[in-house]
């Protein structure tokens, strides 16, 4: 009997842990995304002593910001679409999981561009 018990309670065990969140899909571009699962999302602001400011929005809605390293000096910009919520410039966001989605050059530095996706609401293609 007791092998059959440890059997079910490593069942439930494992079942919790594959267990996903609605919160953990989203869509980009037409497509739905498990975002804690797929390598295309990354997460910005990985690590303490990193920071993640937002600097302006773009005539698209779209939010730019930089991405600091402070104990190396460096600094990098890029910039989110669908980022949620009401933001303001120099506000600092403290974590964001984004889909990279591609890079363009400005004033001869590369800029990363990232998707924070919209939500997977049901009864919406």
């Amino acid at each position: 009997m007791k092998p059959i018990i440890a059997i079910l309670l490593a069942s439930i065990t494992i079942a919790a842990q594959c267990q996903t969140s609605t919160n953990d899909f989203r869509i980009v571009d037409g497509k739905l995304y498990n975002i804690q699962r797929s390598t295309n999302w990354v997460q910005l602001v990985p690590a303490s002593g990193v920071t993640m400011t937002l600097v302006r929005k773009t005539p698209e809605g779209d939010w730019g910001f930089s991405y600091e390293i402070s104990a190396i000096g460096f600094v990098s910009y890029g910039i989110i679409k669908n980022l949620p919520g009401v933001h303001s410039e120099r506000e600092e966001i403290k974590v964001c999981r984004a889909m990279r989605v591609g890079r363009k050059e400005k004033s001869g530095e590369e800029i990363m561009l990232y998707d924070y996706g919209t939500p997977n609401v049901k009864g919406k293609p």
